[in-house]
């Protein structure tokens, strides 16, 4: 993908789970940007993967399922990890945000369990680069 006014951009992925919500196959994703330009992961999943995030009507098709829950952007900011230097502190800082209600059922149909640790948290491995 390559929008030359925007600047580079990459990002790495792993699929993290697969499911089916509202008849529809859809895949659980953890994307791990290296740079940080505007809407670069729902434009590298919607031209880069080809197949944009549940809910984006600007790069996508805004669906709605039984609930409505589809409707909004299934993107979520789940957990940073940060370089912390300072005496008596861990290296690394991690940070992790609950999932909204509306993503729950998405989620859960690819097979997440809130009670275990992101099988992909520590890693970029397994997909090329986006660009």
């Amino acid at each position: 993908v390559v929008d030359v006014e925007a600047g580079p951009a990459v990002t790495n992925y792993v699929v993290t789970g697969r499911g089916v919500l509202d008849d529809a196959p859809v895949a659980w994703l953890s994307l791990y940007p290296f740079t940080g330009r505007k809407h670069q992961l729902r434009v590298h999943c919607a031209e880069g993967l080809q197949t944009a995030i549940v809910g984006d009507g600007k790069y996508g098709q805004r669906t709605t399922g039984p609930d409505g829950a589809t409707r909004r952007l299934h993107l979520h900011h789940r957990k940073v990890v940060l370089p912390w230097k300072e005496p008596g502190r861990p290296e690394l800082t991690a940070v992790t945000a609950p999932v909204p209600p509306h993503l729950l059922a998405t989620w859960r149909s690819c097979g997440w369990d809130p009670d275990q640790e992101d099988p992909a948290v520590n890693g970029h491995a397994g997909s090329p680069p986006l660009r």
